[in-house]
């Protein structure tokens, strides 16, 4: 009897354990099943989510001193093709990653000169004969691309062109690079040493500035556009949703809270907003880069900690920006859209069947705002239209050139 008393109790500790054993198996796969689960569905860097409610996705950061030593500038080279983090910032110091970069290249004689005969000029303005302009566009059609993105001036347009069709239609052919960090410079930098023979095409806000880094040819193309406009078009894209929160950082903060464009104007007419106020001249610097772009709101890669304010733009600046716009190969105009995709096809050597529109703000009209608010903006945007200007005059004659050229 007892001996059956011990056989049916270990039965049932047998059958207990088993039974433990099994939901524990259960709950570890359930588990490990929704962490695949969320895993997938968490957004990566370059994903580019467009929920602009998502809180920024916390990143690597590296551990450097500032400036770095030019074993160190070397070691972030040699990493930025394989496991460069696109959103680096320097952790130490009182400097921004890009700041440190910049530091580093001139310290270490990396930093070529800014009339950099390597450079190519504008070959509309530079070689207005038919016969001048032939001898010279193979090297056009050789040289590397920097694409300088001025963001809602038709740039993602362009883009396409450059990516889908530049890449495909002429040899050698051009490899695209992101360049939306000063990380992405130094990468398009080390693919260029590491592939001489290779042309690569820089697509995005951190372009201008390569014909200083990179040792071989290359050429700039750009496009802007009416500068109030433009404002008014990037307020509604971001409103919408539309630009990748994982970029943002606090960056658009003021345009999600904002009731309406009247809002917006109104909390933000004492600050400085890089992506609205007088954007394009930002969008023209190098080293003075991360001087308007770096405060808590300016970018993960020119945060300089410490810092509550962005700098406004100022006359210095402009005439920097003017310099640096004349040394554009090609100057587009958003505005006379189908002549400039007709011009840069002709430069490029490609042939695009209709007209390429890529990244259109559907809520954005020229009706979009009334004239007090178009008024406020033009205050906050009058450098940009400095620049504008100046852009317009380049346009003109580079396509009165094209079309004496084209018909000769």
């Amino acid at each position: 009897m007892q001996s059956d008393s011990v056989t049916m109790l270990r039965r049932f500790f047998q059958k207990f354990l088993v039974k433990i054993l099994l939901l524990v198996w259960l709950v570890t796969s359930l588990t490990y099943i929704l962490l695949s689960i969320s895993s997938e569905n968490t957004p990566r860097v370059d994903d580019h989510p467009k929920n602009p409610k998502m809180k920024p996705i916390s990143t690597t950061r590296i551990e450097l001193d500032d400036p770095w030593s030019c074993s160190g500038l070397q070691s972030q080279i040699s990493m930025s093709v394989k496991t460069f983090p696109r959103f680096s910032q320097v952790q130490k110091g009182h400097t921004s990653y890009c700041l440190a970069m910049l530091e580093s290249l001139q310290k270490c004689q990396m930093l070529l000169p800014d009339e950099n005969p390597l450079l190519l000029p504008n070959p509309f303005i530079e070689y207005p004969t038919a016969s001048e302009f032939q001898q010279h566009l193979q090297r056009y059609r050789e040289a590397h691309i920097y694409f300088v993105h001025v963001m809602k001036s038709s740039g993602t347009s362009f883009e396409q062109i450059l990516r889908k069709y530049g890449s495909s239609s002429v040899e050698p052919r051009v490899e695209p690079i992101l360049t939306y960090y000063c990380s992405d410079m130094l990468n398009f930098y080390n693919k260029a040493q590491l592939n001489p023979g290779k042309r690569y095409i820089a697509l995005d806000k951190r372009a201008y500035g390569l014909h200083r880094i990179v040792n071989q040819s290359g050429f700039y193309v750009t496009v802007l556009r009416d500068p109030v406009d433009r404002f008014i078009s990037m307020y509604w894209y971001i409103k919408n949703g539309m630009y990748p929160a994982v970029l943002g950082d606090q960056l658009f903060q003021d345009v999600f809270d904002s009731k309406d464009l009247d809002d917006f104007l109104e909390k933000t007419k004492h600050k400085q907003i890089p992506f609205f106020d007088n954007h394009s001249i930002r969008m023209f610097q190098f080293q003075r880069y991360p001087e308007i772009f770096s405060t808590f709101s300016g970018g993960k890669d020119t945060y300089i900690p410490g810092h509550t304010q962005i700098p406004a733009v100022n006359q210095s600046h402009y005439e920097e920006a003017r310099k640096n716009l004349e040394k554009q190969a090609f100057v587009g105009l958003t505005e006379k859209f189908p002549e400039s995709q007709e011009m840069l096809s002709y430069l490029l050597g490609i042939t695009i069947p209709t007209q390429v529109k890529s990244n259109v703000n559907s809520r954005y009209s020229k009706n979009s705002a009334t004239p007090q608010q178009r008024e406020a903006i033009e205050k906050r945007t009058a450098w940009d239209r400095q620049l504008y200007n100046d852009a317009k005059m380049i346009f003109d004659r580079e396509y009165s050139n094209y079309q004496a050229i084209k018909s000769t």
